[in-house]
């Protein structure tokens, strides 16, 4: 499970990137300086007082909350009957016949284009 974890880490370095930032801007914002730095710096406008996740709950959805929808619907199963023909599609006579029959209506129609364009 760690393992999984680390990569994961590893793998969306970008999103946790930013949280890491925040909590080193936060802990060192608690921190109390010396009485000469807190006269010279000017600290940010608000006070950062919520907590910044990368994964929050707006966008993603909680660890540990089972799916409501897995809940309520049967578990899904292959049906083998159904994966399998019932007579070969690829039917060497079947396809021969289909074959000259295309050709045969291809031909009927260019026929009728050139007849009709003049060409012929």
């Amino acid at each position: 499970m760690e393992v999984a974890k680390e990569k994961s880490h590893a793998r969306h370095a970008w999103l946790y990137q930013a949280e890491e930032e925040f909590e080193k801007r936060q802990k060192d914002n608690l921190e109390l300086p010396s009485a000469e730095h807190q006269a010279i710096e000017s600290s940010q406008a608000g006070v950062e007082t919520w907590k910044y996740k990368a994964k929050n709950s707006l966008m993603y959805y909680p660890e540990g909350v089972p799916d409501e929808e897995q809940l309520f619907k049967k578990p899904r199963q292959v049906v083998h009957k159904n994966t399998r023909f019932l007579r070969d599609p690829f039917s060497q006579a079947l396809s021969r016949s289909q074959l000259q029959q295309a050709a045969a209506l291809n031909a009927q129609v260019s026929q009728q284009s050139y007849q009709a364009a003049g060409q012929m």
